[in-house]
């Protein structure tokens, strides 16, 4: 759970870069680039070869 909450985190973060309001949403050009900037993403978009990208310690969970 706390490796879910890190990527949740993460994601937040790059919305709210993006001037995305993550309680009410968006629309038009900013919701269609916020779209393209995800698109295709994976968890394995957050995880290395057992370790998770946005720390030092061994991702629990097995990517295969």
């Amino acid at each position: 759970m706390a490796r879910a909450g890190a990527v949740a985190k993460r994601v937040i973060v790059e919305l709210e870069s993006m001037g995305i309001d993550i309680k009410n949403g968006t629309t038009g050009d900013l919701a269609d680039a916020a779209k393209a900037a995800f698109a295709g993403r994976t968890l394995d978009d957050y995880y290395t070869e057992g370790m998770c990208e946005f720390d030092a310690m061994p991702c629990i969970a097995s990517r295969a």
